[in-house]
């Protein structure tokens, strides 16, 4: 026989369903709430006034009420309001201090870039970073270890506080080191340009990040040394760099081109590095500029991987803005660099016009294609890299918008479209979630880039 259903039984149920309801509401509302402070910090640049005004206002309000509850007790007119005002004045002052309701773009990501930060650490194996941070089977390698040691060295404090871990990875890179640089991994007898440029880039930031005491730097610029000859001595007469040992036109790559003039750049731009180093590659650093000047893809518009390939109609949007990365950072080190001004400023702009367009912005992430992996007459085989999108055009953009080169126009729709692209820090951090180290490193040094133009 069927009971009837108690009353109790019903609200405990009206209850649950209510509260169920209500969670996924405050839920709902804390994604909006943050949402609507990112567009206020970096669409509507109202991180100090806007919110800072609803709070005064809002104690204003309790002000107002205040003097209205005391009016109704207190006989003088002035008492009640002086009361009321010192009050809410003196809680006002409190919240504002305890609980600053202004936000900047640093604080927006500040949470977000922890957990990036503290994703990639988890990769660490006490003697270097494995390539994949949720498998702790994944092996370690040489790529994506120093592409962790740069994006962790992005924030200094971070580096200090983890510095055993990044003066253990560097060792350890030191150790698996093959005579002209690295492989994929420790137990690969061919090393990669690009690999050993990353690699070399890490070294130079660790110079600056509190890793090595006196007595140990010295060593260490004398390995950044090594690497910067052999890195050199893989660059092709035409002023590109191939993937590996083997030099000729046909086998330069705009990879491995752009690492490689990256890795020259920051060394000749080193205090630390000025008497080893100095102007000693100037002419590798121009020749290698202007291959990449003279190599742009026209239709469309930007870099591809294998520029030597012709007839190639595909978009690496990814790859064109790190190109131009490193472009300004050539540019900013001397130049005198840049052999074609015109041809450099039309790449910028050209860039900023595909960010306006569906097609530009429908592939975003994009891999090397299959028939730029293989590098003929030779057997080796490159990995299938992704060229990731957002990190490299959003510190690409914040670049532009302080170039002077372009027009007034130009570096105020740069300064929009990394705005909002920073006002995305929830959905990207979420993606990031899952992802593979060189992902979180990449998205590390470029955010981090982009934020620091704030602080300026």
């Amino acid at each position: 026989m069927h009971q009837p259903v108690k009353k109790s039984e019903l609200s405990i149920a009206a209850v649950a369903v209510v509260l169920g309801n209500l969670a996924n509401i405050l839920e709902s509302t804390k994604k909006l709430s943050g949402a609507a402070y990112a567009g206020i910090v970096f669409v509507l640049h109202g991180s100090e006034a806007i919110p800072t005004s609803f709070t005064v206002v809002g104690w204003a309000l309790v002000g107002s009420l205040a003097f209205r509850w005391l009016r109704t007790r207190v006989q003088s007119k002035v008492v009640a309001a002086g009361v009321a005002f010192a009050v809410s004045s003196l809680v006002l002052a409190t919240n504002l201090i305890a609980v600053n309701p202004a936000r900047t773009p640093k604080t927006v990501w500040e949470k977000d870039l922890a957990q990036v930060r503290n994703r990639v650490l988890s990769a660490t194996s006490g003697h270097g970073f494995r390539w994949d941070p949720g498998d702790a089977k994944s092996e370690v390698d040489a790529w994506g270890t120093s592409q962790a040691l740069l994006g962790l060295m992005t924030n200094a404090q971070f580096a200090a506080q983890h510095r055993d871990d990044i003066r253990g990875a560097i060792l350890y890179l030191q150790k698996i080191r093959l005579a002209d640089g690295w492989g994929y991994f420790s137990n690969d007898d061919w090393s990669l340009t690009e690999i050993t440029s990353w690699a070399t880039l890490a070294s130079i930031r660790s110079l600056h990040a509190g890793i090595w005491n006196d007595a140990e730097r010295p060593k260490r610029i004398a390995e950044i040394g090594d690497n910067l000859t052999a890195i050199v001595a893989r660059q092709d007469e035409s002023g590109g760099w191939s993937p590996i040992r083997e030099t000729s036109d046909g086998l330069t790559r705009t990879y491995s081109t752009i690492i490689a003039l990256w890795a020259l750049v920051e060394a000749r731009s080193d205090p630390m590095l000025s008497a080893t180093v100095g102007t000693r590659h100037d002419d590798n650093i121009r020749r290698a500029v202007g291959w990449l000047l003279v190599h742009r893809n026209r239709a469309p518009s930007g870099w591809i991987p294998n520029p030597l390939r012709e007839n190639v109609r595909e978009g690496f949007p990814g790859l064109t803005a790190q190109v131009l990365f490193v472009l300004a950072r050539a540019d900013k080190a001397d130049p005198s660099f840049v052999n074609s001004r015109n041809e450099y400023n039309d790449a910028k702009m050209k860039f900023l016009e595909c960010l306006s367009s569906a097609p530009c912005a429908s592939k975003l992430d994009t891999r090397v294609p299959d028939a730029d992996v293989h590098l003929r007459p030779t057997n080796r085989v490159l990995e299938g890299s992704t060229f990731l999108w957002f990190p490299w055009t959003v510190a690409t953009l914040t670049d532009l918008t302080v170039d002077q080169d372009v027009t007034a126009d130009a570096r105020k729709t740069a300064d929009r479209f990394r705005d909002e692209l920073l006002s995305r820090h929830e959905e990207i951090t979420e993606g990031l979630g899952v992802a593979l180290t060189y992902a979180l490193a990449e998205n590390l040094i470029g955010v981090e880039h982009a934020l620091e133009a704030f602080e300026k």
